[in-house]
């Protein structure tokens, strides 16, 4: 029988092809996972191309699109903050959780309301990293608490003539704040203005109605708040 000469290298070229193939194949399947920010890097055994590999990639952290807060025993200032199975201590106002809510009457007002912007010192820190927009706070903000006045429960530049809270303070608690949608469309004079999300006194103390959580609590937070997170009160 003849002897075909080129047959021991053709079939080397078609190991090689096929080991080629077997290569990006895997380059290919784990190429979304390359990023350690998003997944954990998966390394491939030196001899990957002839084994199958088993390698599950690291499951990506689902944004916190829901914070749930309760009250708790201990007074009606005390409250409770739910993500997920975690719970966080918070700060009410002292008159508890309440569902009708009214200006200066102290209550933290139950409902759903949106996490849709918000406010960081940036004399004091770093902007946070967060999917919602914030921006920096400036000397001359303000929030409109004045009934009678058509700018209630909005942002205002100081000096303001109506009755207003600074936003700009000694005291640390709106280091980071963000901003609840309540009673904002519409807008109902005297149903509650100035609704935030923002940090606690030192030591813990009521608010005047928002919900508060320590420093350390919201640094962790805000990374994982998604976009269009809502905060779910009573």
């Amino acid at each position: 029988m003849p002897v075909q000469l080129g047959a021991g290298r053709s079939h080397e070229a078609r190991k090689l092809r096929n080991a080629n193939d077997l290569r990006c194949t895997i380059f290919e399947e784990f190429r979304p996972f390359r990023k350690r920010s998003d997944l954990e890097l998966i390394d491939l055994p030196s001899n990957a191309m002839h084994k199958q590999v088993n390698a599950q990639p690291r499951v990506a952290v689902k944004p916190i699109s829901r914070l749930r807060v309760f009250q708790a025993p201990g007074g009606r200032a005390n409250g409770r903050l739910t993500v997920g199975t975690l719970t966080l201590p918070c700060k009410l106002g002292p008159a508890g959780i309440v569902h009708r809510k009214r200006e200066g009457d102290g209550a933290t007002p139950a409902g759903i309301y949106h996490l849709y912007r918000g406010f960081y010192r940036p004399d004091r820190l770093r902007r946070p990293a967060t999917a919602i927009p914030l921006r920096p706070l400036r000397r001359d903000d303000g929030w409109c608490d004045d009934r009678s006045s058509g700018q209630y429960n909005r942002l205002v530049t100081r000096p303001f003539p109506a009755s207003h809270e600074a936003m700009w303070m000694e005291a640390p608690i709106y280091d980071v704040v963000l901003i609840l949608d309540h009673n904002h469309r519409p807008r109902i004079k005297g149903g509650g203005s100035a609704i935030f999300f923002h940090l606690t006194r030192t030591p813990p103390a009521p608010t005047a109605g928002c919900i508060a959580i320590s420093a350390d609590a919201m640094r962790r937070l805000l990374p994982r708040l998604a976009r269009d997170c809502r905060m779910i009160i009573g």
